[in-house]
């Protein structure tokens, strides 16, 4: 497999002509953790420079996103009273992952080649088998809903000339109806642009899921928008 060190540094704070993407990681308590193996093509598997200090887990989890450009959605309770373990050196964005959450509690499943949820970790033994099967069918009704959010979020910010523009950073927390409508958004972490912090919010609060979420459906969540780089699959797609 061919190896393309990167070096992520200050390059990534830049505004400029850089894309962005939408980054998230749901935090939910779903099924155990899982491997989703690559095509019948191999990848090419980048290497990226990393220098996180422990901290706490939601801005490790925004640093992480800003060196790889990984997808992170996050349920906000999930993160509370967290600490990340400190990463530093040339990892791969999994193995980099797996150091970063150690001793949280907490897995990681890719939901795709570039976005993951956070969940607590499986307990040893796992329960009766029957338990063990019912958990896992939930698991796999609630990712399928956090595609829906992935995909409603994202299509409603790229829409927006203003919400979809690249080199700015942000956090911004949210709800969905019964009825599948985005609620309360706030950006939590500005974006250093007034207008566009309100843009953010009013782009979101119109903004209607495909599907009404699962009644018990922990809410609210947190999601993070990075500043792109040009080694990033683009947020939004082309016209």
């Amino acid at each position: 497999m061919h190896q393309e060190p990167i070096r992520a540094g200050k390059r990534l704070a830049g505004g400029g002509r850089r894309g962005w993407t939408v980054c998230w990681t749901l935090l939910w308590l779903c099924a155990a953790l899982c491997w989703h193996p690559a095509g019948a093509q191999e990848p090419i598997q980048r290497l990226f420079d990393f220098d996180i200090p422990a901290q706490p887990l939601q801005s490790a989890l925004e640093h992480y996103s800003n060196v790889t450009g990984s997808s992170v959605v996050y349920r906000a309770a999930l993160a509370v009273g967290r600490r990340s373990a400190a990463v530093k050196g040339i990892y791969t964005p999994e193995a980099a992952l797996r150091m970063l959450i150690e001793g949280s509690g907490l897995a990681a499943e890719y939901t795709a080649a570039n976005a993951f949820i956070l969940q607590p970790a499986p307990r040893a033994g796992g329960g009766a088998p029957a338990s063990r099967k019912s958990n896992a069918a939930r698991g796999a009704f609630y990712r399928s809903y956090y595609g829906v959010v992935q995909a409603g979020v994202r299509d409603a910010l790229c829409r927006n000339a203003v919400t979809r523009a690249g080199g700015y950073r942000a956090a911004i927390s949210f709800e969905v109806s019964p009825a599948g409508r985005i609620e309360g958004a706030q950006v939590l972490d500005s974006t250093g642009d007034a207008g566009k912090d309100e843009a953010i919010v009013r782009t979101l609060d119109d903004a209607v899921l495909d599907k009404a979420p699962p009644l018990d459906l922990a809410q609210p969540f947190v999601m993070l928008i990075v500043p792109q780089s040009p080694e990033h699959d683009q947020g939004c797609p082309t016209h």
